[in-house]
This record gives structure tokens, C-alpha cells and sequence, in this order.
């Protein structure tokens, strides 16, 4: 059986900020300071209550997931994944259910048909469902997410990003990008170290 290897969309393959903030720019002239974002949480991003009201309405809104692009990298090092044909590649997301859909759409536009599984999961049960598919690796940017699955044994390349502290732990390897995680992960699968 190959490995299950596992993304995260957003923060990960997606640009979920950048996409944000040009639609709450575009619909409120307002730009938000991605400086701000210091959790794993974008409420209170703004100081007006009105612009907070529209970024929880721009998340809930499928739309925002079909408009957002791709992280730099994220497309090339899917492909080379893909390439060594050395794993299963799924997609575990803590998006709305609503936004499935847009994101099966927008996976295809942007990855092709490099994911065979995608998996809609509240993000407290991704670790469990990590897990119950199998994962053998997940690249995931939600620290205490990270921390969760590496507590049943699923190995995660964490994508660094100031807002996701935590994510410490023996399975747990930071990253700078997902081009650097695809390439920790066909090291320990082209070398034997894992099957």
C-alpha cells in the first residue's frame, strides 16, 4: 500500500489571507494589515465592527474559496509529487461545507487531477480524520492541529506562518513552504525510510 500524503488547503496550497483581504479591500476600501494576524483566528483584524462582520461573511462565502490562488510553489511541488508517483495525495480542509464545490472546482483549474480524496472535516477532527484515512504525512499550517496528528502518529510539515504557534513535537517538522515539505517527504519515502 503507498503512503497517504495529506494537504491542508488553506495557508498551505491557498492563499486564503491574500484572497481575503483583496475582497474585503474591494468591498469595504479598507486593507488589512496582515501583520495583525498573529493566531489562528482572523477576528479583530479590523477595528471596525462593520469590516469584521464582512470578513466572517466573506469566509462563509463559497465564492471567496473559487477566487483565491494558489500558495507560490504550491502548484509546482504538487506536480512533483505527483511526478514520483511515490504516494496517494488527499486534501483534509476545515472549510465550510458550502465552499466544497468552489474548492473541488478550483482544485481541478489549479492542480489537475493530482488529489484523488478530498475531505471536508470540522478543524478540532482533523487529527481523527487524519487518522482514519491512514495519513502517513499531512502538511497542515494550524499548529495545535499539527500537535493533534503528530499525537497519533501521523508525521506533519508544518508551513510557518506567524500565526500558527505551537506545532512542537517529534513528528512535527517546520517548514518555510510546501515545496520544502514535498521534498522531506519524497526523501523519507525515496529512501526507505518509510513505505
Amino acid at each position: 500500500m503507498r503512503a497517504i500524503v495529506a494537504f491542508d488547503l488553506d495557508g498551505v496550497l491557498y492563499d486564503l489571507l491574500g484572497g481575503l483581504f483583496d475582497t474585503i479591500y474591494s468591498k469595504c476600501g479598507v486593507r488589512l494589515d496582515p501583520d495583525r494576524v498573529r493566531q489562528y483566528s482572523l477576528g479583530g483584524l479590523s477595528d471596525v465592527d462593520d469590516v469584521n462582520r464582512q470578513i466572517v461573511d466573506t469566509i462563509r462565502d463559497a465564492r471567496t474559496y473559487f477566487r483565491l490562488k494558489p500558495m507560490p510553489g504550491a502548484v509546482d511541488a504538487v506536480r512533483k509529487l505527483v511526478a514520483r508517483g511515490a504516494a496517494t495525495r488527499i486534501v483534509i480542509t476545515g472549510r465550510p461545507l458550502c465552499a466544497r464545490g468552489a474548492t473541488l472546482v478550483a482544485l481541478k483549474r489549479d492542480f489537475g487531477d493530482a488529489f484523488e480524496q478530498v475531505v471536508v472535516t470540522p478543524t478540532k477532527k482533523k487529527a481523527v480524520t487524519a487518522a482514519r484515512l491512514r495519513v502517513k504525512h499531512m502538511v497542515e499550517d494550524h499548529g495545535p492541529t499539527a500537535e493533534d496528528m503528530a499525537k497519533r502518529r501521523v508525521n506533519v510539515w508544518l508551513v510557518d506562518h506567524p500565526y500558527n504557534g505551537g506545532g512542537m513535537g517529534r513528528r512535527v517538522t517546520r517548514v518555510r513552504d510546501v515545496g520544502e515539505a514535498v521534498d522531506g517527504i519524497l526523501s523519507r519515502l525515496n529512501f526507505g525510510v518509510e513505505v
